[in-house]
């Protein structure tokens, strides 16, 4: 079973872009540890300011009396109006209302890439063409060569242009935008695209290069005697719905689906590298260039909303940064991958979605070691804060900037490929599982960090103490020895989520579950109900339940995964009586099963602290976070209050925003926030006392000594 580059497949070919040259001004490399941006050879704070049409001058004068030069211009389109036609005078006007309020400025653009409505209808060949179109509107598929190819000889020349006008010059780089929220995502996925000429051009292409011109290879991997290369379509709405084991795809029953998905992700992939190498080349490399991708949380959880293996894109030379952005409806979740990021060395700068705050967003990327867009029209304290504080951060030696997070997220991007999909389907209810575990992690005091299921295979990717794996339905029998390398050892903690490891290269088989998990299991296929009822209430992991009490869904699900290992600690069960919930305490390591979802809070807290994950605030509010690294630590909070912080240890502790040291030697830190907002203290870790050794301890009086 071929799953993605992770799995062997190579990554998309694009012609290479030109190194980048020595008198670049700005660039992106690592400095005390730490990726930043760099300006004449210095690291310098990535701290910019969105600016949207329509934002008054003000807000760029506030920020260049803050000390802020760097800007993000949102919104920009090519300026291609027609066959030949270009206007650039929109752009040129915002960018000289820029320098006029600030002469210091530099930006990035933000690029839209996506196709005219002229062009479309001159092209409608190439669009996107939905199982049901019903509701769409007219867009470009991703394996449009012709789109690729003009629409990037329009973005050569937008490019070409800037580069020789004074204004144009102030540009340092690209954020090149596509598809829903600029996130290189097609609008109404859930009515399943793309069964287009362009895309059945790209699958009969694929599955060409896949089964090496072989039909016989092809109708073996699809189980059918009828398809060849030359008539092969793309799967409609029915074969994406259908779930051949309960709710679940398996591949190995359904390839031609599988390699369907894979398909798309490839021309999606190819698309966006596609631009970012064409900014590369009409700028001799001196653009930096960024994306918006791998989202990891989007609404519809269907591969076609999403990027199921976006490890090409992740691994592109031609970008240097991407954006991450948070969550409308919980701005402390973000819906990218900062882990997987920061594992390439690649610029990560987190911007706002809904109402996210400036010292939120500051917080977060303070703690994540990143740079931040701040909102349009952030005052100039918050600024000047964001400004200060990136700035000791830079200076701080590499050392501090090791992550400190215990906990590792492992998602698998391609999860929804292996789950029925279509507007009746239940995929939605696994992103809602991503979502209500994010959301508990935000609140349980502890740093975590989100990587995707490749970076396992990455060699700079570290140890933690615990490592959740919420939707790991399908594993290649490499990526199963990955798990077992990266996890099974060193008395780490492996938490497992419904139906881990389900699938396999043979198909579903519980054999899978025990392979991971280390627990024997038990498949049934009938539908049943997920809530676990809680079976005993003296065990760390379950403390503060009393038996009998539930969590997770009540909706009923095929199949039904329980766990049948007379070794295991039985912690909770479903309404048939079966276990469901357990850890199995192995000599090396431990392997937690919550047969369920979502997973509350205290069970989480509990396991965490039962793995010896250190806890800075213990609290059920819902409106708290605590954001940290090795250097930084941040309380954030919706209401005022006085919250007590614990210590991972001895600390010296420093208010950033006073510059006062508030607690010496100390292990926990009282809070008190008259406001709601973030307080920021810097840590200096202390070693700890050491008693005095026998010999050079004062004799103290003994009250039984005579000449006492």
């Amino acid at each position: 079973m071929t799953r993605s580059h992770r799995a062997g497949r190579p990554a998309p070919t694009c012609e290479a872009a030109p190194p980048p040259p020595a008198d670049r001004p700005f660039d992106i490399r690592s400095s005390n540890g730490m990726t930043a941006l760099h300006y004449q050879g210095k690291p310098i704070p990535a701290v910019f300011t969105d600016l949207r049409p329509g934002t008054p001058t003000d807000v760029m004068e506030i920020t260049a009396a803050a000390g802020g030069h760097l800007y993000r211009i949102c919104e920009v389109d090519l300026g291609w109006k027609g066959i030949g036609q270009f206007d650039y005078t929109p752009l040129l006007a915002r960018l000289k209302a820029l320098l006029v309020a600030d002469p210091q400025a530099h930006c990035l653009l933000v690029v839209t890439v996506d196709a005219p409505q002229w062009w479309l209808a001159a092209h409608p060949e190439e669009g996107v063409v939905y199982c049901d179109q019903e509701g769409t509107t007219p867009a470009v598929s991703w394996a449009s060569r012709r789109w690729m190819t003009e629409t990037g000889n329009a973005l050569t020349r937008m490019v070409r242009y800037l580069a020789e006008s004074e204004e144009g010059r102030r540009c340092i780089g690209y954020q090149l935008a596509a598809g829903v929220q600029g996130e290189w995502r097609l609008p109404f996925p859930e009515n399943l695209p793309d069964i287009g000429p362009k895309m059945t051009e790209a699958f009969r292409s694929y599955a060409k290069e896949k089964y090496r011109h072989n039909p016989g290879l092809l109708k073996k991997a699809w189980g059918d005697t009828r398809p060849d290369f030359d008539i092969i379509t793309c799967p409609n709405a029915w074969e994406r719905s259908k779930g051949d084991f309960g709710i679940f795809r398996s591949p190995a029953k359904t390839r031609r689906v599988a390699d369907y998905h894979e398909c798309f992700a490839d021309a999606q992939n190819k698309a966006a590298i596609h631009f970012c190498t064409s900014v590369k080349r009409a700028s001799q490399g001196k653009a930096l260039v960024g994306i918006t991708y791998a989202t990891a949380l989007n609404a519809t959880a269907l591969p076609e909303d999403g990027h199921a293996y976006p490890e090409p894109v992740l691994d592109a030379a031609e970008i240097d940064f991407f954006t991450v952005p948070t969550s409308a409806g919980d701005t402390l979740t973000l819906r990218s991958l900062p882990g997987s990021l920061r594992l390439r060395d690649k610029l990560v700068l987190l911007t706002a979605a809904g109402s996210a705050e400036a010292d939120l967003l500051t917080a977060m990327s303070a703690a994540l070691q990143c740079g931040v867009c701040l909102p349009s029209g952030t005052s100039a304290d918050p600024l000047k804060f964001a400004l200060k504080l990136a700035s000791e951060i830079l200076k701080a030696p590499a050392k501090l900037h090791k992550r400190s997070s215990q906990v590792a997220v492992v998602i698998d991007m391609a999860a929804s490929c292996h789950l029925a999909a279509g507007k009746s389907a239940p995929s939605i209810m696994f992103n809602a599982l991503l979502i209500d575990l994010f959301r508990e992690l935000n609140r349980l005091g502890t740093p975590y960090d989100v990587y995707q299921l490749g970076d396992l295979f990455h060699p700079k990717f570290l140890d933690h103490k615990v490592t959740i794996f919420p939707n790991m339905f399908c594993l290649t029998e490499a990526e199963r020895r990955r798990v077992d390398g990266r996890v099974k050892r060193s008395e780490q903690t492996a938490i497992w989520l419904y139906a881990p490891g389900l699938l396999g290269e043979e198909g579903a088989d519980a054999a899978n579950v025990k392979s991971l998990t280390g627990m024997k299991a038990r498949l049934e296929t009938e539908e049943s109900s997920l809530k676990v009822r809680i079976s005993v209430s003296d065990d760390p992991l379950t403390w503060g339940y009393h038996a009998g009490s539930s969590f997770g869904t009540d909706k009923p699900l095929s199949p039904t995964v329980t766990l049948a290992d007379k070794q295991l600690t039985r912690l909770g069960a479903n309404s048939n009586n079966k276990t469901s919930f357990a850890i199995f305490r192995f000599p090396q390591w431990n392997s937690v099963v919550f047969g369920s979802f979502p997973v509350p809070r205290t069970l989480l807290r509990n396991t965490l602290r039962a793995a010896g994950v250190h806890l800075y605030l213990d609290t059920a509010e819902a409106e708290i976070a605590v954001l940290a690294d090795a250097r930084t630590l941040a309380l954030y909070a919706r209401k005022p209050g006085t919250y007590t912080l614990s210590l991972p240890g001895l600390h010296d502790v420093k208010s950033v925003q006073t510059g006062k040291t508030v607690a010496h030697a100390a292990t926990e830190l009282p809070v008190t926030l008259t406001t709601a907002g973030t307080a920021y203290f810097e840590l200096t870790p202390l070693k700890p006392r050491k008693p005095p050794r026998l010999a050079e301890q004062k004799a103290s009086p003994d009250p039984e000594d005579e000449d006492y």
